[in-house]
């Protein structure tokens, strides 16, 4: 089980030994000196000097160090597998009540996606998900979860939608990673759930937006995070803390844009009937070839 921590100091133990990666292989920044930088809004950003190893914001304006009893599990992780995707991991101090315009109360942590380089032909190279990495950092996940005695993770590992135009090794490239994750999260004890794009866009009212649309919706929830969602191609690690939004159970109205809060529903496992069906849908996620 995952621990919410009570302070800084519990941050930075953490993220120093923890053995996370990011980008391509041997890029892992375990045990390197860490910095910290305060911004305007009391958020606490924590990351490594020489790159975004594990990237952490939290809000901690009325943290008590203790969770409530809650019906829903305090920390929910969201995945998009894509190439350019992330894992977000949101610890859960309070609820959003429905009408809020903002996540408060929350601590969030980030992995870009780990991916390996490899050389397809003489002339081109390919990005594919990196296994080993991939695997560490589901390992340290769970060996917070066993050394913690809070409730368990919701894991959403969202469900990728090739375009029936592209290429091969888009289709390829879309299953080895969502294989991974799966494997990974399985082999070490997580209960997976899976959402299509289409299902949770809709729900947050993003059909048709793109990635931008994606990105500045997840500025507006999660302000305290904004640093780390500056750049355009930040949208991977938006749409993952999207998906953890999604699984918390908060809705966008489609007249108003106003925040709701649905009770938490158990998706179920995407068919490949539902992915051919929604293959032709507005914004559909691909993997960059």
């Amino acid at each position: 089980m995952l621990r919410t921590p009570a302070g800084l100091s519990v941050y930075l133990k953490r993220l120093g030994t923890l053995p996370l990666s990011t980008g391509v292989r041997k890029t892992s920044l375990a045990g390197r000196q860490q910095s910290v930088v305060k911004n305007s809004s009391h958020a606490t950003l924590i990351k490594p000097i020489l790159g975004p190893d594990a990237l952490s914001i939290s809000n901690h304006s009325s943290v008590s160090g203790k969770l409530e009893a809650l019906q829903r599990p305090p920390v929910i992780i969201g995945i998009d597998p894509d190439s350019n995707g992330a894992l977000a991991v949101i610890e859960v101090q309070s609820y959003p009540q429905p009408g809020a315009q903002v996540i408060e109360d929350v601590v969030v942590r980030l992995h870009d996606n780990p991916c390996e380089v490899l050389q397809a032909t003489k002339q081109r190279k390919r990005r594919q998900a990196d296994s080993t990495a991939i695997a560490s950092i589901v390992r340290s996940l769970a060996a917070e979860r066993c050394s913690s005695d809070s409730q368990d993770a919701r894991v959403v590992l969202e469900m990728p939608q090739p375009n029936r135009l592209n290429g091969k090794w888009s289709w390829y490239a879309c299953g080895h990673s969502f294989g991974v994750w799966h494997g990974a999260l399985t082999s070490q004890g997580f209960k997976v759930e899976t959402v299509t794009s289409r299902a949770w866009k809709i729900d947050l009212q993003l059909n048709g937006k793109g990635k931008e649309g994606s990105r500045l919706l997840a500025i507006r929830l999660f302000p305290t995070a904004a640093d780390l969602l500056k750049r355009k191609k930040d949208h991977g690690r938006a749409e993952a803390m999207l998906i953890a939004a999604w699984a918390l159970g908060l809705r966008i109205q489609p007249d108003s844009g106003d925040v709701t809060v649905v009770p938490p529903v158990e998706t179920q496992e995407a068919s490949l009937d539902d992915l051919l069906s929604e293959e032709d849908a507005d914004d559909t996620d691909t993997v960059d070839s």
